[in-house]
């Protein structure tokens, strides 16, 4: 039997004042759904940091444009997915190498930190952009379920 799942869509524009309303959103369904304000909290400042990105580097500071957030609730797990039309990305070639040590900074210049902030945060992580423009980041984080 599979494990039941809930999912909710959050559609937000690109603007700036708009990443800490969905990153707001985002933390209190994954408290609702884990009863754990830190997991909530690391998970909003992975997402809050993967949409600056697309706000900043796919849109360039464009407001107008559309970035979806799909939350998958499950038991064990949250997923999320962000979807956009922006210029899209190769991780390798944006600073994705993580440092061999989370806590040492040395080795990750001033900005570009958003990668290494949502490995050292996210279970897993992946990226791919569809032939039609569309551009898609999947998050996962496991978690010990509370139902």
């Amino acid at each position: 039997m599979s494990d039941p799942q809930k999912a909710i869509t959050l559609r937000i524009e690109s603007r700036w004042e708009c990443v800490r309303l969905v990153g707001s959103a985002l933390r209190g369904i994954c408290l609702e759904h884990t009863q754990d304000p830190e997991i909530a909290s690391c998970i909003e400042l992975a997402v809050c940091e993967a949409i600056n990105n697309i706000i900043e580097h796919g849109y360039g500071g464009e407001s107008g444009h559309a970035i979806v957030v799909e939350v998958h609730l499950e038991l064990g797990r949250i997923g999320i997915r962000t979807k956009d039309t922006g210029k899209s990305f190769s991780p390798e070639r944006a600073g994705g190498r993580v440092p061999a040590s989370a806590c040492d900074c040395s080795e990750i210049r001033l900005r570009g930190r958003g990668l290494h902030i949502i490995t050292s945060i996210m279970d897993t992580w992946s990226y791919e952009t569809h032939s039609d423009g569309t551009n898609f980041l999947q998050l996962t984080k496991y978690i010990r379920s509370t139902v």
